[in-house]
C-alpha cells in the first residue's frame, strides 16, 4: 500500500523550459535597462563562461540553483568595477526579475488532476533539484513539503534527498513510496535503488535514450494520471 507520493516537479507536472529560458531573457533585459554598458557582459556566450568558471571555482555550489545564479551575476558585473552596494542591488534585483519569471510556469491541466486526486489519499512531497516556489506557483496547498537540492545539501540522484523527502513525509519507508519524475536516471533508477515503486513520465524526459526501468511509463500527463490513479485508487 502506498503511503507516499513524492512528485519532481520541472518537466513532469509542467514544461519548465520555455519559460525559464524567457526568464533569462526578462533577466539581461532588466539589467541592459539598468547599466547599458552591461550589454556585451550578459550574452549567451559569455553565460556559458562563467557556469564552467563558477564550476571550477565553487563546484561545491553548483546545485544550488539561486547561489549559482547570483553567483554568475556577480562575475559578469565584476568587469564594470562597480561599488559593493550598488552591485550587490544589481544582483538582487536582476535575481528577483528571473525568479519570479522562474515561477510563471503553468502546470498541466492533468497535473492539477493528479494533484486534486493524491491531496485526499496520500502524503504529497516534491522533490526537485530546481528552485521552483509551489507557492508562487499557486500550488503549495497540495504537497505537505518541498525537498529541493539546497534544503537537503544534495541533489538527485544522491539518496539523501530521497530520505529526506521520506522523513518530510511521515517517517514512511521507501518501500511504501511512489516517485514520479521524468529523468531516467535522477528520478526512476535513483528513487528504485531505494526501494521506491517508480513511474516515469516518458514523455517529459529531455533524454530518452538513457535506459530505467520503472515500475510504470507513462508516454503522456493524461496516460501519468491514469497509471497513478490506479496505483492509489
Amino acid at each position: 500500500m502506498i503511503k507516499l507520493v513524492t512528485l519532481d516537479l520541472d518537466n513532469t507536472l509542467w514544461d519548465a523550459e520555455p519559460t525559464i529560458h524567457q526568464a533569462h531573457r526578462d533577466m539581461v533585459a532588466w539589467l541592459v535597462a539598468q547599466r547599458p554598458e552591461s550589454t556585451e557582459l550578459l550574452t549567451p556566450k559569455v553565460w556559458a563562461g562563467l557556469r564552467r568558471t563558477l564550476q571550477a571555482q565553487q563546484p561545491e555550489i553548483l546545485y544550488h540553483p539561486t547561489a549559482v545564479r547570483k553567483a554568475m551575476l556577480q562575475l559578469a558585473l565584476a568587469p564594470l568595477q562597480l561599488p559593493i552596494p550598488q552591485q550587490q542591488d544589481l544582483v538582487e534585483g536582476a535575481f528577483e526579475v528571473f525568479y519570479d519569471g522562474r515561477n510563471q510556469v503553468k502546470p498541466y491541466p492533468e497535473a492539477i488532476t493528479l494533484l486534486e486526486h493524491l491531496a485526499t489519499r496520500v502524503p504529497v512531497v516534491a522533490i526537485t533539484n530546481g528552485n521552483a516556489n509551489l507557492e508562487r506557483i499557486g500550488i503549495d496547498q497540495y504537497f505537505k513539503a518541498i525537498v529541493n537540492a539546497e534544503r537537503a545539501g544534495v541533489a538527485k540522484p544522491h539518496p539523501g534527498i530521497f530520505h529526506l523527502a521520506l522523513s518530510l513525509g511521515g517517517n514512511v519507508s521507501a518501500q511504501d513510496a511512489l516517485h514520479v519524475g521524468d529523468h531516467a536516471l535522477e528520478d526512476v533508477e535513483a528513487s528504485k535503488a531505494l526501494g521506491f515503486q517508480t513511474v516515469w513520465l516518458k514523455s517529459g524526459a529531455l533524454d530518452t535514450t538513457q535506459h530505467c526501468e520503472p515500475t510504470a511509463t507513462a508516454e503522456s500527463i493524461s496516460e501519468l494520471v491514469a497509471i497513478i490513479q490506479a496505483i492509489v485508487p
